[in-house]
């Protein structure tokens, strides 16, 4: 069902009611965007280090469609009753004090958006507004400062003012002349032989914001309380004042009180979306998304309160928000599951979990919403939100089925799915898969992980030669002077370390990951606390070109690939990738950010980006 500003207001309660019923709920997001320039994910983030990356993303880019899913398990047909919710959303400024939202749009993030089916114009022209609490709170707040200050001044007592009446603010000849013209024209309008039980009213033609501020003083000076003023806004969304005649001091005050009740009314109306976000917490019901960190950190900030900087702190807000959160990326990249699918993107999980081992979910679409059974919609939030339920559903069900006693359903409140509760999926970290908002986050050892520092003419191919006595290496580019190595045979670790740290090779410097990380820690600290810097950046450098560098080596070019985007096995953690063996033979070197065939079945506003090319480099690569 597709939700916009004509009937959010009248469907509120229907949603509402479906969230209360239901069992569990599944959400997507759509964005204007991913990632902000020069701020790329790569595979050796720590948890914290890619939250602060993640952090710039969802201050920058807004949610525009959001999908809400209801699953309300029916005892008596052994299935799932759905119903399915395609919000649009978009940021409106209902009064001068409310905030006039900015945010960053990116062009490929939206091309592929319309290309998927959407429509911008619609998101612009109907999309649902939302505030913050605390932007509700100060608004309302001036709301009743400015209401107590009417009611102060219909209650009491004066007479009409005589002689010529002055605008309380030095005008020009033509904003005069105007003032002078409306205030004929109410005089002509309250003129000898009117009606006394008349209600009709006068609207003075617009004007800009000063000239309607003096031309409000000047009528309140002049006539009091014989007439009621209102700001009204015409068909081209201009301002125009309104001048009605109340039959009596009581009717003035029922005027005044109508307007009053319509602009909190009005400020509630505002409110809009952040409604949804709000019964979703309050209802602790349990919250399925697919690969769905950023989801979340886009809803806390754009309808919850401003991200916190800290990450800790982030964990927490996150629980306090969505106690039971489960996400089918981190369900779908673990023991049991992983092991029967070749592919964690929404749209090749859910054919897979179709097929055996697994076995189709079926369910009952709740009657008048869209049957996404029969009519596939990819990438629109509604239809995303709805699949990832599938996925849940036929993932919890095949753990049952493996499980001793068996158990053929799996309900969402059902202790076999604790190990999958709230933990985010972290794309292409393969030691750290997943953020814990339970607790401490995986800490695997490092140790066979070196930062190189060093002139920015070096190439692959000198990297490969220095680490050649030590066997296979993955590089991550973090600039062009500066990476990041891991060993792919760990046990060398310590050799490699004494062998380079300690020696003077000429042309880089070499620090253990330990002691980069140390490096960066105590810089920062040294920096002011108002701009925080990710751990893991290197303010000296740029970023590094993307595109794949030729150097001699032995391996095929099929050998060779990023490091696994999830990776649980392995008594460290899991953290496996390929090898790159120096040999005469060219073959592509991946550096940090390359997508791999699954990235590119992700929307886009959930792939990872490369960088960008340095200045005068031209990107053979696309873009996303």
């Amino acid at each position: 069902m597709e939700i916009n500003r004509n009937n959010f207001k009248e469907s509120l309660s229907q949603i509402e009611a479906a969230i209360e019923a239901s069992s569990f709920l599944a959400i997507d997001t759509e964005f204007t965007g991913l990632e902000v320039h020069g701020n790329s994910i790569h595979a050796f983030d720590l948890p914290e280090d890619r939250y602060q990356k993640l952090l710039k993303s969802a201050k920058s880019f807004i949610i525009v469609q959001f999908g809400l899913a209801t699953f309300q398990y029916n005892e008596t047909t052994k299935r799932y009753d759905v119903s399915t919710y395609n919000f649009y959303i978009f940021p409106r400024s209902h009064c001068k004090q409310a905030p006039d939202v900015r945010f960053l749009c990116q062009s490929s993030s939206l091309e592929f958006l319309v290309s998927q089916g959407m429509d911008v114009t619609k998101i612009v022209k109907d999309g649902i507004s939302y505030l913050l609490p605390a932007d509700k709170q100060r608004l309302l707040e001036l709301l009743q400062q400015r209401h107590a200050h009417q009611n102060e001044h219909m209650a009491s007592e004066s007479t009409p003012p005589s002689g010529s009446i002055q605008s309380p603010t030095t005008l020009n000849r033509e904003q005069q002349r105007f003032i002078d013209c409306s205030l004929r024209r109410i005089d002509e309008f309250l003129g000898a032989g009117r009606d006394p039980r008349s209600m009709d009213w006068l609207d003075i033609e617009p004007c800009n914001a000063f000239v309607r501020k003096c031309l409000f003083e000047t009528i309140n000076q002049k006539y009091k309380l014989n007439v009621h003023l209102e700001s009204k806004v015409n068909d081209r969304k201009q301002r125009y004042i309104r001048v009605s005649l109340p039959r009596s001091q009581e009717d003035l005050q029922q005027i005044e009180r109508e307007k009053q009740n319509a602009e909190l009314e009005e400020l509630d109306d505002a409110v809009g979306f952040s409604k949804i976000i709000r019964i979703i917490s309050e209802s602790g019901k349990l919250v399925v998304g697919h690969n769905m960190l950023l989801d979340v950190l886009h809803v806390i900030n754009q309808f919850c309160f401003e991200l916190p900087s800290e990450y800790e702190e982030f964990k927490s807000v996150t629980r306090c928000l969505f106690p039971r959160i489960i996400d089918t990326k981190h369900m779908a990249s673990s023991s049991p599951i992983k092991d029967f699918v070749s592919s964690t993107t929404l749209a090749d999980l859910q054919k897979e979990l179709e097929r055996a081992p697994f076995a189709k979910v079926k369910i009952d679409v709740t009657e008048g919403f869209t049957d996404y059974e029969t009519n596939a919609r990819l990438h629109e939030a509604g239809y995303d939100a709805y699949i990832t339920g599938l996925c849940f559903i036929s993932m919890s069900n095949y753990i049952g089925s493996k499980s001793n006693p068996r158990c053929d359903r799996v309900l969402p409140d059902s202790p076999l799915l604790d190990p999958f509760k709230n933990k985010l999926h972290l794309m292409r970290i393969g030691d750290i898969p997943y953020i814990n908002l339970d607790g401490s986050d995986m800490s695997p050892s490092r140790d066979h992980v070196f930062h190189l520092t060093f002139d920015k003419e070096k190439k692959a191919a000198d990297i490969l030669k220095l680490f050649s006595p030590f066997g296979n290496i993955q590089i991550v580019w973090l600039g062009e002077n500066s990476a990041l190595v891991a060993l792919y045979k760990k046990d060398q670790a310590e050799k490699a370390s004494k062998a380079l740290t300690r020696s003077r090779n000429g042309w880089c410097r070499v620090l253990t990951y330990d002691e980069y990380v140390s490096t960066i820690k105590n810089t920062n600290a040294l920096k002011t606390s108002t701009k925080r810097r990710s751990p893991l950046s290197d303010p000296t450098t740029i970023p590094r070109k993307q595109s794949p560098s030729t150097v001699p080596v032995h391996s095929k070019t099929s050998d060779i690939s990023t490091i696994p985007e999830e990776d649980e096995g392995g008594e460290e953690g899991g953290f496996e990738f390929p090898p790159v063996v120096a040999s005469t033979e060219p073959v592509t070197v991946l550096t940090d950010g390359c997508l791999d065939e699954e990235d590119l079945g992700e929307p886009v506003a959930k792939r990872p980006r490369q960088d960008p090319l340095p200045i005068g480099e031209d990107n053979d690569n696309g873009g996303w």
